[in-house]
């Protein structure tokens, strides 16, 4: 028993040895400490990035509150809407050969659905407008470097009812890369708010390490 017992911790020994030598000539390895150096200045330079970020929108956020922060590369919104109302909006994510999903902010329950889709990447946005009533947001469009889309939600008559109060709203960011992602809130299921995120020219260039 004994003996079993000393050829089992001598075994762990050897093994706890090897196992750590074989750690530190990893860390040792140029290509390893090349890797790690890189990692650390893209975690560094993404940082930068969310840092400088300016976050655009109406102060009044009722509701629940969702954030896009840092998703760029919009290849696709769909819009559920209906008269003066958003229902739901979702953004579809196109990076390299990736696609992704964003969550569904609202119900889509609502009279009319629009699929908006991008030709990106040469086709980007470069502003989103809209009009915010009483109830949230009532109409919403979004302009690209080659057209609008939209307006969605809105009124089908030529003007709206008088007793009907609303706000026009409009985020221009032209230069390509500069905007940064969504964000906004859901109020009674349906869309209330939305903003942008975007990212100073200053921002862009790489950071020099001196």
């Amino acid at each position: 028993m004994q003996f079993h017992l000393l050829l089992l911790l001598s075994f762990d020994f050897r093994y706890r040895n090897k196992t750590a030598l074989h750690s530190r000539c990893l860390c040792s390895h140029p290509s390893f400490l090349r890797f790690c150096v890189l990692t650390l200045i893209c975690k560094l330079f993404l940082f930068l990035i969310l840092e400088n970020m300016l976050k655009l929108g109406p102060k009044l956020m009722e509701g629940s509150i969702w954030d896009e922060r840092g998703k760029t590369g919009v290849a696709q919104i769909l819009i559920s809407h209906q008269e003066a109302m958003i229902n739901s909006i979702q953004f579809i994510y196109r990076s390299r050969a990736e696609v992704s999903h964003s969550k569904i902010y609202g119900e889509p329950d609502g009279l009319k659905f629009d699929l908006v889709t991008f030709d990106h990447p040469d086709e980007f946005l470069t502003s989103v407008a809209g009009e915010f009533g009483d109830d949230g947001i009532a109409s919403l469009s979004f302009s690209t470097n080659n057209r609008t889309y939209g307006p969605f939600g809105g009124f089908d008559t030529d003007a709206a009812p008088t007793d009907y109060f609303y706000k026009k709203f409009k985020y221009n960011f032209e230069l390509e890369g500069s905007f940064q992602g969504f964000h906004g809130s859901v109020k009674d299921s349906r869309v209330y708010a939305i903003g942008i995120f975007v990212q100073p020219i200053e921002a862009f260039s790489f950071p020099r390490f001196i």
